[in-house]
């Protein structure tokens, strides 16, 4: 089977990313192995320099295997596995985490790097704490991504000038006026700080490691909906509640909580990365997260829909209640 035409533009790009971080360091890198092995010569070459006929003829060059460090992943995540990186998807990692998952001093957010890149019109497909992802479809030029690779130059040119954020990011005027007199280097920072203390990579895990009770089916779950059977309830109040609309937080993107499950009373892995993500969101206007099934008030807390059991009687919602968000924008996916 002969690999896609478009996965070939791919390549250009990596050895790019590689040669850049040579020689600047504190550049952004591209998840991608340092060295590929030619198994029909023998020969070893740094990725930025293998033969692009290598790259483009077998999943070899592309397999995140057990016992290689450059992808962070755990052995037993991967022993007896089939993965590979998609050629087609380019994932540009940003200074702030090491692969053990433990902090660096200094960090650049992939939310900063989004959002600089939305006021370009260069077009991200989701952006993670310090990733972002780039498509490389049909259509996409030498042209494209060379431009994607300067306007990445021109942020790091500004981030070591200290440019003032708002000169640097122009939609960020009128978000808040702590944004006024930041340089982008201290927007950078202070959004680092702040997920360093809220630990959302750690967060991360014990949500998607929460095993929330099954009571009843998605489609049960929505019939009490359909009958006015539930209520949107403050994260707070979360506890010990049954869902009634799917949660997917990005990250991950993948469900946390199903209609019809159960938060755990006490429960701080799903709950503890909602409130996390509720108190980030509050100190940066402007770069909320993604949740499907999360409603947010004007005070920027957060709201869910849960099941009004039989035995429970309904909460009392504030009169003037109203949700300045209702679907999150998606700082994941550049412009709407």
């Amino acid at each position: 089977m002969k690999p896609l035409r478009s996965v070939k533009p791919s390549f250009p790009l990596n050895a790019r990313f590689a040669n850049k971080r040579a020689n600047q360091p504190g550049f952004f890198d591209v998840l991608q192995p340092a060295e590929v092995h030619d198994k029909a010569t023998g020969k070893q070459y740094s990725f930025e320099e293998a033969p692009l006929e290598l790259l483009n003829q077998g999943p070899e060059c592309w397999e995140l295997s057990a016992g290689d460090s450059w992808h962070g992943f755990h052995d037993e995540d991967l022993v007896d596995t089939n993965s590979m990186l998609d050629p087609v998807k380019v994932t540009i990692t940003c200074p702030g985490i090491n692969l053990d998952g433990s902090y660096q001093e200094q960090g650049i957010p992939g939310y900063l790097i989004t959002k600089f890149l939305d006021d370009k019109r260069i077009e991200i497909a989701r952006t993670g704490d310090y990733t972002i992802l780039i498509l490389f479809s049909v259509g996409i030029t030498k042209g494209k991504w060379g431009t994607l690779i300067e306007n990445l130059l021109t942020f790091k040119k500004l981030y070591d000038s200290d440019a003032l954020a708002v000169d640097a990011i122009a939609s960020l005027k009128g978000q808040s006026p702590h944004y006024d007199n930041l340089t982008l280097k201290q927007l950078c920072q202070q959004m680092h700080e702040k997920m360093c203390e809220l630990d959302l990579m750690n967060h991360i895990n014990e949500a998607v490691n929460t095993d929330p009770e099954p009571v009843m089916t998605p489609a049960a779950a929505y019939q009490k909906v359909l009958r006015y059977k539930a209520e949107h309830i403050r994260l707070d109040d979360f506890s010990g509640r049954i869902a009634a609309s799917m949660l997917v937080p990005y990250p991950p993107g993948i469900p946390v909580l199903m209609p019809g499950e159960r938060l755990p009373v006490g429960d701080k892995g799903i709950m503890g990365y909602l409130r996390a993500l509720q108190d980030f969101d509050k100190h940066f206007p402007g770069f909320e997260h993604e949740i499907q099934g999360i409603n947010v008030d004007e005070n920027g807390d957060f709201w869910v829909r849960a099941i009004i059991e039989d035995e429970r009687k309904a909460v009392k919602r504030p009169e003037q209640l109203r949700f300045k968000r209702r679907v999150s924008p998606t700082i994941k996916k550049g412009r709407q």
